[in-house]
């Protein structure tokens, strides 16, 4: 089965827009489902008015990570703060979004996993002070330049992007994630696109090759050494892949374990309660009370002027923004999408 971005399609209810699936006949007539459900029959695929690139699309940045990335390789010449921000000019040029947010970590300690799994990113060493002033510094320039950013106390960055998502989907054709986090790749199965945030916008593969609704299955079994998530004691990568292409949800490989004698069956048994929790540990929240509310730019050049940021990063980001033909979310229209909820 295949993917096609369709605009404006017309149905018995009304139009529609968005992903479709489908199923194409000889003559190129063909049938349409949206999350498994039939939509309409002999459609014609030729004829599809496809969303242009860049049409209804949002972006949604995964801030720490970027931040991470750029405090890794920024040089001397430049910032993190700064080499954050040309990376987000390049992003604004190849996407031409409609509306763009960020997404960090809430300020406080408290985190909802940790009070489930008190192990879990216990081993990890503590952020450097230097970094953490710089995320406050980018998140404080983003918002002075009218770019929403979002945090949610007790819930990761990466929770923030996933109840995003989920909400942009009801209204816009295209939600486009910028992270080089795996854990997100879970989002796929509901549309989102995962992107290395750069110029080139590239998708982002994780190894193995498997199917994307079953990602946290995977992940459930093979645990994550840094974060402190148990997985199941001996299933690594590769047979972890093979038992979901085999059998598919970690519930229906729980049954089949069940009547095996092997010994790989044998240490599925012994960890089902250690990869219940590690799948519930991985599985992204996606109901926290976020909206996306329209990004209105300011004076760039002005609300970077506070910052240790030069007139030449500001200046780029303004002119992509200005350049970028954006049409921005309107209120009215984001208002009757939150009453019909």
């Amino acid at each position: 089965m295949k993917s096609i971005l369709i605009q404006n399609i017309e149905l018995a209810s009304g139009s529609a827009s968005g992903w479709f699936d489908y199923d194409e006949s000889k003559n190129g007539l063909a049938t349409l489902y949206r999350n498994g459900k039939l939509i309409v029959s002999g459609y014609d695929i030729e004829s599809a008015v496809r969303s242009p690139s860049g049409e209804g699309t949002v972006l949604i940045i995964d801030g720490p990570g970027q931040l991470h990335a750029a405090f890794a390789t920024s040089k001397d010449d430049m910032t993190p703060v700064e080499s954050c921000i040309l990376s987000l000019t390049s992003m604004i040029h190849g996407l031409r979004p409609a509306s763009i947010a960020y997404c960090f970590e809430g300020t406080s300690e408290r985190c909802v996993r940790k009070e489930s799994f008190p192990s879990y990113k216990s081993e990890r060493p503590n952020k450097c002070p230097k970094l953490k002033y710089q995320m406050v510094i980018l998140r404080q320039a983003l918002e002075d330049c009218g770019i929403p950013c979002f945090s949610v106390e007790g819930y990761e960055a990466d929770d923030c992007i996933a109840s995003l998502a989920m909400n942009c989907l009801k209204i816009h054709s295209r939600v486009v994630v910028g992270s080089r986090d795996k854990d997100l790749r879970q989002l796929s199965t509901c549309g989102v696109e995962c992107r290395i945030p750069s110029s080139k916008m590239t998708q982002l593969h994780i190894k193995p090759e498997i199917d994307h609704c079953h990602f946290v299955d995977y992940m459930a079994m093979v645990g994550d050494n840094i974060d402190g998530i148990p997985g199941i004691t001996g299933i690594g990568e590769k047979r972890a892949a093979e038992l979901v292409k085999a059998h598919g949800t970690l519930e229906e490989i729980f049954v089949w374990a069940q009547t095996d004698d092997s010994k790989l069956a044998a240490a599925i048994r012994n960890g089902i309660d250690s990869a219940r929790l590690s799948r519930e540990l991985f599985s992204l929240y996606v109901n926290l009370p976020i909206r996306l509310e329209p990004f209105i730019p300011s004076d760039v050049v002005a609300a970077c002027s506070s910052y240790p940021i030069s007139k030449w990063v500001s200046r780029k980001l303004e002119k992509a923004i200005n350049e970028s033909g954006q049409h921005y979310v309107d209120r009215e229209e984001m208002r009757s999408t939150e009453s019909d909820d």
